[in-house]
């Protein structure tokens, strides 16, 4: 057996990549938040600064748009509509 050969079954590949890309965008917005980059930059302007943190404020309010997928948010306004 090949050992470059990925080992997923093709059904579950989509599945995959949207669990690593879950988990990459998880992983920016900590080292954003926290500033864990690997790259210290000492010079840092205030402009940046404030570049960095609208990317942390977009990168969060992102995240926050895809918490109930498409058929828990119908069910959200079935339950709306009714009252």
């Amino acid at each position: 057996m090949d050992p470059n050969d990925l080992d997923l079954n093709p059904d579950n590949v989509v599945e995959a990549l949207n669990a690593f890309e879950e988990e990459r965008k998880r992983k920016s917005i900590e080292e954003a938040m926290t500033g864990t980059n690997k790259k210290k930059n000492t010079a840092e302007t205030e402009e940046q600064r404030a570049e960095k943190q609208k990317l942390v404020a977009r990168l969060y309010w992102e995240k926050l748009t895809n918490i109930l997928d498409p058929a828990k948010v119908s069910v959200w306004r079935a339950l709306e509509k009714a009252l």
